[in-house]
């Protein structure tokens, strides 16, 4: 690959980046303030990457650039991370409260290897805070 091919792959990169940002910009305009968005997020899960609706609301607006914020985090911001904003939960995406009240379905041997896993951790936490009973109460909240 030659000098001017990179040249030319810097470019191309660079071109989308910026019509990435210019889609982010204009999508971030649209955000209104104090009204529930959902974005789709990756989660780490036992059994491998799972992607959940997560809500974000805005609630205030950058102070030097007037972009919608949630906590720290700009709605352009957001958008370039996790993609387009959307007003209803995607269909066939689970929430994370969906995913959350569903808990987690262990087959037996899994289940086995998690108990003992826990049982290491309360006597593992016991030692340290001299209480077998805060342990568990710490641990299996």
């Amino acid at each position: 690959m030659g000098f001017i091919d990179r040249i030319d792959d810097a470019l191309t990169i660079a071109r989308g980046r910026h019509a990435a940002r210019r889609e982010a910009s204009k999508a971030a305009r649209s955000i209104q303030l104090h009204r529930t968005y959902w974005k789709v997020q990756t989660f780490k899960t036992l059994f491998g990457d799972r992607d959940l609706a997560v809500p974000i609301i805005f609630t205030r607006r950058c102070p030097i650039t007037g972009v919608p914020m949630c906590g720290a985090v700009s709605a352009d911001g957001e958008w370039l991370r996790n993609g387009p904003l959307t007003e209803q939960p995607p269909r066939g995406v689970m929430t994370l409260q969906e995913y959350e009240r569903e808990g987690i379905e262990l087959d037996g041997e899994t289940r086995e290897r998690h108990e003992k896993q826990m049982r290491a951790l309360e006597r593992q936490l016991a030692s340290l805070l001299d209480d077998p009973a805060t342990a568990r109460k710490l641990i299996r909240v």
